[in-house]
């Protein structure tokens, strides 16, 4: 093999293997869960009604009638409205002692107009000026071993009533 040969293969075969080792530490990072950072994991029941499992938690609150209960486990990702009366319950699952609720840095996790009970759940990375967390419209929201954190304003804010029962409710 003379010189010239080699110089050009060389600069080939190290872009090669790393444009491979990019490949793979890119899917690890995709396959790696977060606390927060996860792919929507969510899994949500409608208990009142005896419902099937269903990965839209949105879906599962808008087909709910008022005063249903819905179990929550693992992370839901999205900005949720609420405008009738439920209890969104969440579910400790191995490794996670409280379901995730999650904007992930877009918009506002939760927007509740209606009386609402939040039990073991926290509501994370909401991102909006004013209760990126929790934004209550006129609501009455009733909180049990909820923890809100790392929103990027007001964790819980708006009109009318909230009230926390529970010694390891954070804002």
């Amino acid at each position: 093999m003379d010189r010239g040969t080699r110089s050009r293969s060389t600069p080939r075969c190290m872009l090669s293997l790393l444009a491979t080792f990019a490949l793979v530490g890119g899917t690890l990072l995709t396959l790696t869960p977060g606390a927060d950072a996860a792919s929507n994991s969510c899994r949500a029941r409608n208990l009142t009604q005896d419902g099937r499992s269903d990965s839209n938690l949105q879906a599962v609150i808008d087909t709910a009638s008022a005063g249903d209960t819905i179990a929550v486990k693992y992370v839901c990702v999205g900005n949720f409205q609420v405008s009738k009366k439920l209890t969104l319950v969440g579910e400790a699952t191995p490794g996670r002692s409280k379901a995730v609720l999650s904007a992930r840095d877009a918009g506002r996790v939760l927007l509740i107009s209606a009386r609402v009970t939040l039990t073991n759940l926290k509501v994370t990375r909401g991102q909006a000026y004013t209760g990126a967390g929790i934004y209550n419209d006129h609501g009455t929201i009733s909180l049990k071993g909820v923890r809100v954190t790392r929103n990027s304003a007001q964790g819980v804010e708006g009109s009318s009533t909230a009230t926390a029962r529970s010694p390891s409710m954070t804002l």
